[in-house]
């Protein structure tokens, strides 16, 4: 018998006076003795003092291996093809100054796009789509805010361009003028996969932080745009940004949103953690699994998602017990293109101005700098020497290129209050 070696991706966790090993792979849990625990703990841990029964069913489990669990880990695998997406921003205007905007130093008052700008983008994206032999793909509005009133006349022509090169389109908003964009959304709602707008609670919460710029209330001016939407069948996205100030009472919030069951099919709420805010009024990711737990019958009658790479996956492996392939990439920097005002293009809407995710120029006929892309995704890029060799990768895939920063003992807590709640 050739003796097996402990799985890259083997977790050893204690939860209160119970021992754990978890794999990280293929999501197995088996609660184990301190002993077992203490030898999995070990860097290169001596199996043959293990009955040999163990080690069998221990390699069942995926908790050793007879060789590298890497080949399950590589680009070979098949892997469900994300939609490549393509980000369009006019400016870095916005009408509305919210407590946690990341883009706050760059909100000046600029001129909208031209129309030959306008044109090299989508001849950017047309040679884009072709060299990379996209399918299908996806063309967002993005901002600073896209739907002011000043950027009509362009809304207008981009939508045209879309239905042109049999682009679909998703609008990232505030909301605020959408009852202004009424007739243009009428007529162009077959190419609108959703519009997605943000409400951070009930009115006081979500106006004490996203106010307009002359200091009005931005929720009631929301609560009329989403029944527009509503009523003209178009797919609202409600985003909601966690941070301390708001993660609490939500519950009257996600039931204003759903309390019309002819409007709860056309409507998803995605809850994101806010990262652009001081560090003690960050929620962490078994802050975030409680309110998961908690709003959990609301979870099962609508369509409530989370925008956490690392709860999504752990609950995919625990609680759905599906078998999924690992993540290569935290966000799939690979598939997305961010055109930004000046007519640079960026693999991540964040790193506008970071020279090291500038793919290249819309207005310019060279290719773009693929090979920069696949170095982003890479798990070499960056401050990331530990990656290759950490028991999380599969969750985590290095975490967020942009920010840099490891979770790993952010996991390690959510997933021991995920076993603490559910077993």
């Amino acid at each position: 018998m050739v003796m097996p070696s402990k799985s890259e991706f083997v977790v050893p966790l204690q939860v209160g006076e119970n021992y754990y090993l978890f794999s990280s792979l293929i999501g197995s849990l088996d609660l184990i003795d301190e002993d077992l625990f203490k030898t999995f703990c070990l860097p290169n841990p001596n199996l043959a003092q293990l009955d040999e029964g163990l080690i069998e069913k221990l390699q069942k489990r995926g908790f050793l291996s007879a060789s590298t669990d890497s080949k399950y880990y590589s680009n070979d695998v098949p892997r469900k093809e994300r939609i490549p997406r393509f980000y369009l921003m006019y400016s870095f205007n916005c009408n509305m100054r919210c407590t946690y905007c990341f883009e706050k130093d760059d909100l000046n008052d600029e001129k909208p796009i031209t129309s030959q700008a306008l044109k090299d983008v989508f001849n950017s994206i047309e040679h884009i789509i072709e060299e990379k032999n996209y399918k299908t793909s996806e063309l967002i509005l993005y901002g600073g805010e896209p739907l002011l009133r000043e950027n009509h006349d362009v809304v207008c022509e981009t939508l045209e361009a879309c239905r042109k090169s049999h682009l679909r389109v998703s609008i990232i908003t505030n909301g605020a003028n959408l009852l202004f964009y009424r007739d243009l959304l009428k007529s162009f709602k077959d190419l609108v996969n959703s519009v997605i707008v943000t409400i951070d609670g009930c009115k006081d919460v979500h106006d004490g932080r996203r106010r307009l710029v002359s200091g009005e209330s931005s929720f009631d001016l929301l609560m009329d745009a989403l029944d527009f939407l509503s009523n003209e069948g178009i797919h609202a996205t409600i985003r909601t940004n966690l941070d301390q100030e708001n993660i609490r009472g939500q519950m009257n919030l996600i039931e204003s949103f759903f309390l019309n069951p002819e409007y709860s099919n056309q409507r998803t709420l995605i809850y994101y953690r806010v990262h652009s805010v001081a560090k003690d009024k960050q929620i962490k990711l078994s802050e975030l699994f409680d309110f998961f737990a908690e709003i959990k019958e609301f979870r099962n009658k609508f369509d409530i998602k989370f925008g956490s790479n690392e709860l999504n996956r752990i609950r995919h492996l625990l609680e759905e017990k599906k078998s999924i392939t690992p993540r290569l990439n935290y966000c799939f920097l690979d598939n997305t293109y961010v055109f930004s005002p000046s007519g640079q293009i960026y693999s991540c809407t964040e790193a506008i101005g970071d020279e090291s995710f500038l793919l290249g120029e819309s207005n310019s006929e060279h290719r773009l700098k693929y090979e920069r892309q696949n170095h982003l995704v890479s798990l070499e890029s960056g401050n990331r020497s530990h990656c290759p060799k950490c028991n999380l990768r599969p969750i985590c895939a290095g975490g967020c290129r942009f920010h840099g920063s490891c979770n790993y003992f952010e996991i390690i807590d959510l997933l021991k209050r995920y076993i603490e709640v559910n077993y």
